[in-house]
Formats: structure tokens, sequence, C-alpha cells
């Protein structure tokens, strides 16, 4: 028997959950800034992408934190990365709801004289995408890119910040 060891045990625990914790809180500094960049490099028509670009943080028991950067918005990653002609054409429902948004108030993109219209935009919407694919956008690409020079020296900094702050509140 070691005296001591069960305390020192518990210090231990406590020990590496105070540095994951501090990780999760400095990922998420780090993602959130992401994030501000991801929104501002992102397509804006109706703000529907632009708007669910989110950080999200993941902290295992093993005191492993891991940050997620994107969007939950079905087309996001085709806006991202592109899309190729020739593929399968996309699917005709989304594109209608598109143009039926893109035609409301003073400022429509598109003007809907008969409810057949919309239907009518969307096909040729979707002819041209089969014909011509997409350009990606990699507005998260370009936003990642943009930190990646100082991700790590940032990191460092944060995690210091809030070990320090975890270490100063020791019951």
């Amino acid at each position: 028997r070691i005296d001591g060891l069960e305390h020192l045990q518990r210090n231990l625990a406590d020990l590496t959950g105070r540095v994951t914790e501090a990780a999760v809180e400095a990922l998420k500094g780090l993602g959130e800034g992401i994030v501000g960049d991801a929104k501002r490099l992102a397509p804006y028509n109706l703000g529907t992408l632009h708007d669910s670009i989110t950080y999200q943080g993941v902290a295992r028991a093993d005191a492993f934190a891991s940050g997620v950067v994107g969007s939950p918005k079905s087309y996001a990653a085709t806006m991202e990365a592109g899309r190729k002609p020739c593929e399968t054409p996309p699917p005709i429902g989304p594109l209608i709801a598109w143009v039926n948004q893109k035609s409301r108030g003073s400022r429509g993109v598109f003007q809907l004289d008969e409810p057949e219209d919309a239907i009518r935009i969307a096909y040729g919407v979707q002819r041209n995408i089969h014909k011509f694919g997409i350009k990606g956008r990699e507005f998260l690409k370009r936003a990642l890119a943009k930190h990646a020079p100082t991700l790590a020296s940032r990191f460092a900094a944060l995690m210091r910040q809030k070990l320090a702050e975890r270490m100063n509140s020791v019951p």
C-alpha cells in the first residue's frame, strides 16, 4: 500500500478534467473566429447558408477535444466544393422553393406572373447546373486557411490562459 496514492489519483483525474475543459474553451475561441470568416465568405442569397454556419466542440472521456466548423444545410457541401457537369441533376423541389424565395418582395430576382413560372425557371436552373456544374465557393477552406498559420500559437496561448484560470480556482 502506498500512502497518498488515492489522493494523487483524484488530483490527476481533476487535472485531466481541467485540461480538457481548457482545451474545449480554447478550441471554441478559435472555432468562433473561423465561423465569422466563413460567414463573411459564404455566398449570401437568402442568408440561410450564412446563418447556419456554426462551431461545435467535442470533448471525450479520454481528454481528447476537437471542434468542427460547418453547416447542416443539405446544399452546404455543394456550395463549398462545387458540382461537376454531367452529374445527376439536382432535385427540382429545392430549386422551386429557391426560385419562389428569390422572387419575393420588390427586390425579387425573378418576376413570377404565373405559379408555373417558378417551375419553369427551376427546370432551367436545373438544366444549367446539370450542363455546366457549379463552381465551388470554398468559403470554409478559405476561412480555415486564413487562420491556419496562427492556429497552433493561438491555441497554446488560449490553453495557458484557460489553464491558469482553472488552476487558480483549485478548491
